[in-house]
């Protein structure tokens, strides 16, 4: 079997690790972290591994995961160089969803294989992501070997591998920021707006519940144009001329405001996918017809 180092074993690394151990994949062989306390724990919490100290105490391995945070890859891979503790054909990764392969260049440059694995997966705790992974897309980049070896890795725990051009990753890891991050933004500007409203917050969050969940619903199982309902695909112009106007009148945050017209231009894309648009809407929004 072979045998996989981690350092900066964390909730990520932790999942990894454990899902590759249970499946007998990969035999987890060390895991350094800053602390011994949170190394130890990581063994604990994976099932196998030895706790290493320090960087300098690591054995030869087939697979190292680079699993630290995105500003330390790059000296932890240097490290690793300079501490003679790679060999030759192995295959360093890390995680990150913005970084490249190019951050291991200098692993690259001793003779190992290098890419990047970013699962799209929301590591809150272990226990849950362990048995929730299956399915996790994983966009994958790098040299040939790396990225033929860590495909058959990320697919022996039932994850499903994804190519993606080095070029693209910002943008992608930009889009999954909208996806999830700012989607937690645009439910909180909600939020506020029925604070405004007079409405507190938990009666809100009850409010919106259901709203929240139908909608990614049927996102995921009709497209977002057709998932689109409200005033604008109605072309309720009377209702977005009264929506417009309370904005601008009952002192709501300006941030809030401009969210609400540039989600709208979207909302008016999606709608032209199905059905004639009427010039008072896009004139309503100043959106360009011709984009």
């Amino acid at each position: 079997m072979k045998t996989l180092n981690i350092i900066g074993c964390g909730k990520l690394g932790n999942t990894l690790a454990k899902l590759w151990s249970d499946k007998q994949s990969l035999k987890i062989q060390a895991i350094c972290n800053r602390s011994i306390d949170s190394t130890q724990q990581a063994v604990q919490l994976v099932g196998s591994g030895q706790p290493i100290k320090d960087i300098r105490e690591l054995p030869p391995a087939d697979f190292t995961l680079i699993s630290t945070p995105d500003s330390a890859i790059a000296n932890v891979c240097q490290s690793l160089v300079n501490e003679n503790k790679l060999t030759k054909e192995t295959v360093v990764f890390h995680c990150s969803g913005s970084l490249t392969s190019s951050i291991l260049e200098l692993a690259h440059q001793f003779g190992c294989h290098t890419a990047s694995v970013h699962p799209v997966h929301s590591f809150a705790a272990p226990e849950v992501s362990t048995l929730s992974f299956a399915k996790t897309v994983c966009t994958i980049e790098g040299d040939a070997d790396a990225v033929t070896q860590l495909e058959q890795l990320f697919s022996n725990i039932d994850a499903i591998p994804v190519a993606i051009k080095p070029e693209s990753k910002m943008i992608y890891h930009i889009g999954l920021v909208f996806a999830s991050n700012y989607l937690v933004s645009l439910v909180e500007a909600s939020l506020r707006l029925f604070d405004s409203a007079g409405i507190d917050r938990a009666t809100a969050l009850n409010c919106i519940k259901p709203i929240v969940n139908n909608t990614t619903d049927n996102i995921i199982n009709l497209g977002t144009a057709k998932a689109l309902t409200g005033p604008i695909a109605r072309q309720d112009l009377l209702t977005l001329e009264n929506h417009l106007a309370a904005l601008k009148t009952q002192q709501i945050d300006k941030n809030i405001v401009a969210l609400y017209q540039s989600l709208g231009k979207i909302a008016i894309q999606l709608t032209a996918e199905n059905k004639p648009i009427a010039q008072e809407l896009y004139n309503m929004f100043e959106v360009d017809v011709t984009s």
